[in-house]
This record gives structure tokens, C-alpha cells and sequence, in this order.
């Protein structure tokens, strides 16, 4: 289920891309990272993960 999840927010991202839009593909999710492979993270509950399709705006810098 997470892995088609996973993908459709990938679609969403490259067709999002292609039509001009500024929306982007985000994952969020808790979890651990690995202690030898820092590239590698484990979640242990996949309810705990997120895929979003959006734009993050930043307030202006005064």
C-alpha cells in the first residue's frame, strides 16, 4: 500500500512539473535513522508516513 502511495505522489510530482505548476511531490514520515548507514531510515508504522503534492512558500525576508 505504501509503495503505490509512494508512486502516485511520484506521478503527481512529474505531471505537476510538466503542466508548469509549482507544486512538488513531499514525503514525510517518523522513523529512525540507521546507526551505520546514515542513508537508510527504518519505519517501524506506515501510517506514520505522508505523500503530499504542494508548494512551500517562504514569508518575505525584511
Amino acid at each position: 500500500m505504501v509503495t503505490k502511495e509512494l508512486e502516485v505522489v511520484r506521478q503527481e510530482g512529474i505531471d505537476a512539473k510538466k503542466s508548469g505548476s509549482k507544486d512538488r511531490p513531499y514525503i514525510f514520515f517518523l522513523g529512525r535513522q540507521d546507526a551505520e548507514d546514515p542513508s537508510i531510515f527504518h519505519v517501524d508504522d506506515h501510517r506514520l508516513i505522508c505523500g503530499l503534492l504542494a508548494t512551500i512558500t517562504y514569508p518575505a525576508r525584511s
